[in-house]
């Protein structure tokens, strides 16, 4: 058990190198981290009783597809080479922040239903169940990006609670492996999150 302890202990107080990636055609921005960095086996047992598959990439979400999706609205109107700089400002402003991550000790079951249209036909709606482990993070850069992008954009983003997804799981084949999408610390409190 000692051990267990120390290698928790190792991860909360552990920095870790990230390296951002941003997408222009989707908006959104993720810092990758090296694959071996997350001690899955602190959560390994209870990610095994909630029926959990371990995630196989390791990104803590900047950016996520949510907030991607208005930053393309909000420059829908501009011209082809007026979004195209908006883009390019946008990931010039993502290379210029100096990004530090810490994983905390801090871990926390969460669940969430979603329902949205088939693909196939619009009428027939779909349900998901989805579940996750995550593990809290601290990002260095974060507020200084949001605040940067708010002015560039005009915008009142809130900045997104910081995690990385261990494990997770969907009662759809397809969807195994998406994570819970958190763009807020209110957010995260909407999905009644269990600390374990």
């Amino acid at each position: 058990m000692k051990e267990l302890y120390d290698r928790a202990y190792e991860t909360e107080s552990k920095k870790v190198s990230v390296e951002a990636a941003f997408s222009s055609e989707s908006a959104t921005l993720i810092l990758n981290i090296d694959g071996s960095v997350p001690n899955l086996e602190i959560k390994r047992e209870e990610a095994e009783q909630f029926g959990l598959l371990e995630k196989n990439e390791f990104h803590l979400t900047v950016i996520g597809y949510d907030t991607g999706d208005e930053i393309l609205n909000a420059i829908s109107d501009l011209s082809e080479k007026e979004k195209e700089e908006k883009i390019n400002e946008i990931s010039k402003l993502s290379e210029s922040i100096e990004w530090e991550a810490v994983l905390k000790n801090d871990f926390y079951y969460i669940c969430k239903d979603y329902n949205y249209p088939d693909e196939d036909d619009p009428e027939v709606e779909i349900s998901e169940k989805r579940e996750s482990i995550v593990q809290i993070a601290e990002i260095n850069g974060m507020d200084e990006f949001y605040q940067k992008l708010n002015l560039l954009l005009d915008k009142q983003f809130k900045v997104p609670l910081s995690h990385i997804t261990l494990y997770t799981n969907s009662d759809r084949e397809d969807r195994k492996l998406t994570g819970i999408g958190i763009y807020s610390e209110e957010q995260f409190e909407e999905l009644d999150p269990k600390k374990i």
